[in-house]
């Protein structure tokens, strides 16, 4: 199952924001959310890759 985080409390998730430039016509913030190490991705299984090639064949 999924976690259903509340907006603003997601742990997985690092929340940055920028403030607009002095003069810029865009006076917003800009936000941006980057993944950050937690105890919950432990529980995400690896990426498997697509490509065959790229597998060793001992394994």
């Amino acid at each position: 199952t999924e976690i259903e985080w509340y907006p603003g409390k997601i742990l997985t998730q690092k929340v940055l924001k920028k403030k607009p430039k002095k003069g810029s016509k865009n006076a917003k913030p800009i936000t941006k959310t980057e993944d950050c190490e937690s105890f919950f991705n432990f529980f995400n299984p690896p990426q498997v890759p697509d490509d065959d090639e790229d597998m060793d064949e001992d394994t």
